[in-house]
């Protein structure tokens, strides 16, 4: 069910979002985003950004993402609560921390993908079940262990030039 549901994620995507990663399973599990029972409160409006609404194409949900600015507050000090409402009021609180860039759309009318970048060489993937109240997949990526092509060619001439 997994690797239909990241399918999904990666075809629907942006395409900034098909580049190769590697994925490691429970990694940054402390970053990995959670339901919460209330709404995260910011300390000062500065440090946020205009929230963000999300609505599924058949309005069976709608999301709002507020998002610390990262310009005035530290990656590490970073939050981003996203309020899930039903059609008939109910709402779902999800809290993510420690970013630097986030972003989240709906993949059809229950489910959230949620990517965020930790760093310049880490990320995570998250795909939040709205009607089951669930998330259903949180996977760390690591950036750092691929190797560019033109660096690998360039090692590769450089290790038989001598």
């Amino acid at each position: 069910m997994y690797a239909i549901i990241l399918m999904i994620a990666l075809v629907g995507g942006d395409t900034q979002y098909r580049h190769s990663y590697i994925y490691e399973p429970g990694s940054f599990k402390q970053h990995w985003g959670r339901v919460a029972k209330h709404a995260h409160s910011f300390p000062e409006k500065r440090t946020i950004v205009t929230p963000i609404e999300l609505i599924t194409p058949a309005k069976r949900f709608r999301a709002v993402m507020t998002v610390s600015d990262v310009t005035n507050v530290a990656y590490d000090q970073a939050v981003a609560s996203i309020e899930i409402e039903r059609f008939n009021g109910d709402k779902t609180y999800l809290i993510m921390k420690h970013f630097r860039d986030i972003k989240a759309y709906w993949l059809n009318d229950r489910l959230l993908f949620i990517k965020s970048d930790l760093g310049h060489a880490a990320g995570l993937e998250q795909i939040f079940d709205a009607e089951a109240g669930k998330w259903i997949y949180q996977q760390g990526i690591s950036y750092s262990k691929l190797q560019h092509p033109q660096l690998k060619s360039w090692e590769q001439r450089k290790a038989t030039d001598g």
